[in-house]
């Protein structure tokens, strides 16, 4: 590979998922010339899909959600969407429970063992509505809002199980706001940015990862330059601003522009020489292919599984958010685990992982029958753990980026370090860059 020479004002952005490739759309035509550098052989990050015997799987149960006209409008002239309706379960007790967010049904807590009930009750009946929360942690203010019970049924096990850690020291940021007990069973899906449903779409065709395809098709039509099966392995600077990047031992570019970043924080500060303890949940999606009639996953967007004695701690079937993903006689299941690169399932060989969740499928009633084909794919740092201090962290870590290298601009989820979902990557389409 040879350095990219390119005349004229250049911006070079390190990860071409739907973060970099939206925010390289708006510069070109602001009038900037962009060079992409990514380590994959295909952009899109983690919103690629990987076609597996003619069956498409996303990485993650990916689902476009926006209130942004304008967003949706632009999106929707790359690639033919169909709205989309998310409906979601809890499998626990060996039954399914609706989802719990915004609303916990009246439906789900009579479902519960009897003894179990017997506390919700209890503590209902004694709640108080918070009026000024004094809630420090996610934990509290769940508990503040449907008591101990509750949240330990539906909200604390999960949690626990998917962020590796103790509730408690998760930021409240990852608290779900507006919970009520009701009748309503409908599914909002609620995370941080946002506390209010949005309209959700699906591509039609392609899976998800047809959007970053459509992104990059349309920034090769704008000369855009992309170096895929590139990895950055240095980054210098002269004090003030970075100057070049090292792809490998001996190619260099240079920076005369700004350099966009969505490569996780912990590696660029490592390349900067900047302490960084921030820190990120890994993810592992296994993809198993079955025939269509050995499936038995019940017609839910995706099934959380909160109870320790199931590996899996998320799992979907790929034709449940388009038909077309599944064009033949075989379907897929996606099974998800988190956890950190020091954990045994990180370290599990691929055959026994794939090996123990097909029997626990089997044993719960989801798939039975042969195997035809399997995958299995790793992200070290898939989602920021939002910890309680983790904004005065990333506050100072990035004051120390911004003093050595004012030219360098964090974006997307790993590389700013927010719990984004698609819109608000997406979003920087239309963004004013400064």
């Amino acid at each position: 590979m040879r350095p990219v020479q390119m005349k004229g004002s250049v911006s070079v952005i390190m990860g071409a998922g739907l973060a970099g490739l939206s925010i390289g759309l708006n510069l070109t035509q602001r009038g900037s010339r962009v060079v992409f550098i990514e380590k994959e052989s295909e952009v899109g990050g983690l919103g690629r899909s990987h076609p597996l015997q003619n069956v498409i799987f996303d990485y993650g149960p990916h689902v476009l959600r926006s209130s942004d006209g304008n967003l949706v409008e632009w999106i929707s002239s790359l690639v033919k969407f169909r709205q989309y309706h998310t409906k979601a379960a809890i499998y626990k007790y060996g039954k399914l429970f609706d989802f719990v967010i915004p609303v916990i049904p009246w439906s789900d807590i009579s479902r519960l063992p009897s003894s179990v009930v017997s506390k919700v009750q209890a503590e209902l009946r004694n709640l108080k509505a918070p009026a000024a929360s004094g809630a420090t942690n996610f934990q509290d203010f769940i508990i503040e809002r449907v008591g101990a019970t509750l949240y330990r049924e539906f909200f604390g096990e999960y949690s626990a199980k998917w962020w590796g850690v103790s509730p408690k020291s998760l930021s409240i940021d990852l608290a779900p706001r507006g919970l009520v007990i009701g009748n309503d069973a409908s599914y909002a899906h609620i995370t941080t940015g946002f506390v209010v449903p949005k309209r959700e779409f699906y591509p039609e065709t392609g899976g998800y990862g047809s959007i970053g395809q459509a992104l990059y098709k349309v920034l090769l039509g704008k000369d855009a330059k992309f170096l895929l099966n590139s990895k950055v392995t240095d980054i210098e600077t002269d004090g003030q601003s970075v100057t070049e990047l090292w792809l490998g031992d001996s190619d260099k570019i240079k920076i005369v522009d700004r350099l966009f970043s969505s490569v996780p924080l912990p590696i660029v500060c490592s390349m900067l020489g900047i302490q960084c303890d921030l820190r990120f949940r890994s993810h592992i999606a296994c993809f198993l292919v079955f025939p269509k009639n050995a499936i038995s996953v019940p017609p839910f967007s995706w099934i959380y599984f909160p109870e320790e004695s199931v590996t899996f701690h998320r799992l979907y079937r790929t034709g449940e958010f388009s038909e077309n993903n599944e064009p033949g006689r075989l379907g897929g299941i996606v099974a998800e685990l988190a956890c950190f690169p020091n954990d045994p399932q990180w370290k599990m060989k691929e055959q026994d992982l794939i090996q123990k969740i097909r029997v626990e499928l089997s044993e719960i009633g989801f798939a039975r029958g042969p195997l035809k084909s399997w995958k299995v794919m790793r992200e070290e740092y898939s989602y920021p753990l939002l910890e309680l201090d983790y904004k005065e962290r990333k506050h100072e870590i990035m004051k120390k980026i911004k003093e050595r290298a004012q030219n360098f601009v964090p974006i997307g989820r790993s590389g700013a370090f927010n719990y984004w979902n698609s819109d608000s990557v997406l979003s920087y389409f239309n963004t004013e860059i400064n």
